[in-house]
């Protein structure tokens, strides 16, 4: 596409998504995400807390957290109860912080160990929470815990990578950010080993591998659902990644690029028309009245 993904982010999201100035985007730099790692880990602990009560005690020293619970069918190969913890710590001026996603498993009653564990960053995987005076009317907090409401499937479902590709078999239309190597993809996707995934504007999901826990990145992370599907919902975005929902033909495809183009310049031109009225820009047409009343008033030179 021409207009980069960013532009469609702002624009699908403008309703929805957080916005962030150009003070806040600087501070952004100054934070890493990885510093959060360690509190997010700790927050999606399997015992239940006053998510509540916690988050605001953490936004006295500007920061905002959440933690949801899921509980998943019992293990196909073990048997035991399984519960997914996902959670988030970051900064509530900035959205910068980590997205820790924690599966446990219930060896016997009363009993939860860890079986592994994925982190990600929140501005990556666009699950970020942010202070209400920012957006007071996202209820970022349901919006977190919705996208963290799919099944897990086996990776088998995963669109294919053929040999000689650079990205996996995906819907046309959707963009890939990123994602494990072709041969691991690929390994994965012949083991079907169970894959986790949360979506909220972007699809990041993660796959449960032996003898791996953190350091594993994302078997794929994948945009554009929004756009060019109508897929708001987590279902419906996965629908659309396994193929469930058909895929755009070329022609389809280029008609929503098409209308997509003219909704990006559409929202420029808005932009500028608002900054004109709020007097934040010279007026075309006062810039246009000034010019010629200096050139009427400007004496002729004498030869």
């Amino acid at each position: 596409m021409a207009k980069p993904w960013i532009s469609a982010f702002a624009l699908v999201g403008a309703s929805l998504a957080p916005t962030f100035s150009t003070a806040q985007s600087q501070q952004a730099n100054l934070a890493r995400w990885e510093d959060y790692i360690s509190s997010a880990s700790t927050l999606g602990g399997p015992t239940e807390r006053d998510m509540a009560k916690f988050n605001n005690e953490l936004s006295k020293t500007g920061r905002c957290a959440v933690a949801t619970m899921r509980n998943l069918p019992p293990s196909e190969t073990t048997g035991q109860e399984q519960r997914m913890i996902a959670a988030y710590d970051g900064q509530c001026t900035t959205g910068v912080g980590a997205v820790v996603l924690t599966l446990w498993t219930q060896p016997r009653k009363g009993v939860w160990e860890r079986h592994n564990q994925w982190v990600t960053s929140s501005l990556e995987s666009n699950l970020l929470l942010v202070s209400k005076d920012i957006n007071p009317e996202l209820d970022q907090v349901r919006r977190f815990e919705t996208a963290f409401q799919l099944d897990p499937f086996p990776a088998s479902k995963l669109p294919p990578w053929r040999n000689g590709k650079i990205t996996p078999d995906l819907p046309m239309g959707l963009i890939w950010r990123g994602g494990m190597e072709r041969d691991l993809y690929e390994a994965v996707r012949d083991g079907g080993y169970p894959v986790y995934c949360a979506y909220s504007y972007t699809m990041t999901c993660f796959t449960d591998l032996p003898g791996r826990n953190t350091s594993q990145t994302p078997i794929l992370v994948t945009q554009n659902y929004a756009i060019m599907y109508g897929a708001r919902t987590p279902a419906a975005a996965l629908d659309v990644l396994l193929g469930k929902t058909p895929s755009l033909t070329a022609g389809e495809l280029a008609l929503k690029e098409k209308a997509f183009d003219a909704l990006v310049d559409k929202a420029a031109r808005d932009a500028v028309e608002a900054a004109i009225n709020q007097g934040t820009l010279p007026d075309a047409t006062q810039l246009s009245k000034k010019t010629a009343g200096t050139a009427e008033t400007t004496p002729t030179k004498r030869r």
